[in-house]
C-alpha cells in the first residue's frame, strides 16, 4: 500500500538438531567423531536431501491454508548460494557466537 514490496518465499531450512537427529538415525552414526568419519559434505548433502523430501506436501498444505508464497523461488538455508551462509564466514573470521562466557550450541549425541 505503500510501494514498498515484501518477497514472500518459501524457505527450508537444511541443518539444526532435528534433521541432525533424523541423519543420525537413519545413517547410525551419532557424535561428531562419526560425521567427520562419513565425511561433512556427504553429512551436508544428506541433510539437504531429506528436508527435500516432504516439499510436495508443503506446497499442497500451504496453498490450502490459503497463504500464498514463492515456492518455485524458495531458499535453503546452508545451501552455497543462499545469502544466509554468510555466517559461516562470520564465525570463520570471529570464531563462535558466545552468550556471556557460554558457548551458544547444541549436540546431537547428548
Amino acid at each position: 500500500m505503500k510501494g514498498y514490496h515484501v518477497e514472500r518465499r518459501f524457505g527450508w531450512d537444511t541443518h539444526g538438531l532435528p534433521i541432525e537427529h533424523e541423519i543420525d538415525k537413519k545413517l547410525g552414526i551419532s557424535g561428531r567423531a562419526a560425521v567427520m568419519e562419513l565425511g561433512l559434505e556427504k553429512y551436508n548433502e544428506e541433510c539437504r536431501n531429506i528436508v527435500m523430501r516432504f516439499s510436495t506436501e508443503w506446497r499442497t498444505t500451504i496453498d490450502r491454508l490459503g497463504r500464498w508464497v514463492d515456492f518455485d523461488n524458495d531458499y535453503k538455508a546452508s545451501f552455497p548460494n543462499n545469502p544466509s551462509t554468510a555466517n559461516g564466514s562470520f564465525i570463520k573470521d570471529y570464531g563462535p557466537l558466545v552468550h556471556g562466557i557460554r558457548m551458544v550450541g547444541l549436540q546431537t549425541d547428548l
